[in-house]
């Protein structure tokens, strides 16, 4: 599709839907694709650094984040943040093979 283009579809609602006004209804959609984006991520290099304002280095950048990542070990982390740490910074946490990590005496599976 690109931008102006329109379709149709039909979708059904299974008996079961939490919405009781829609459940068990065949509903026929007409959309209009209005407009197309795409995120651009910028380069992870020092020019990206420098306009986070406080690094002139991506290195530095690194080693703030893995500073911050050590200080949650003097916290409480919940096993959802332990888990979105390890998929969102993958370089920075410790390796994978570690099943268990005690935080103040609790165990949280990573």
């Amino acid at each position: 599709m690109k931008s102006g283009d329109k379709k149709a579809f039909a979708v059904h609602f299974p008996d079961t839907y939490h919405n009781k006004k829609l459940a068990g209804l065949d509903i026929s959609f007409e959309v209009t694709l209005k407009d197309i984006r795409e995120q651009k991520l910028p380069a992870l290099d020092n020019e990206f650094a420098a306009s986070l304002g406080k690094y002139e280095t991506v290195d530095e950048v690194k080693s703030e984040i893995r500073k911050k990542y050590q200080d949650l070990h003097m916290v409480d982390v919940t096993p959802q943040t332990q888990q979105l740490l390890a998929l969102s910074f993958p370089s920075f946490y410790p390796s994978v093979k570690i099943k268990y990590q005690k935080i103040k005496g609790c165990k949280y599976k990573i």
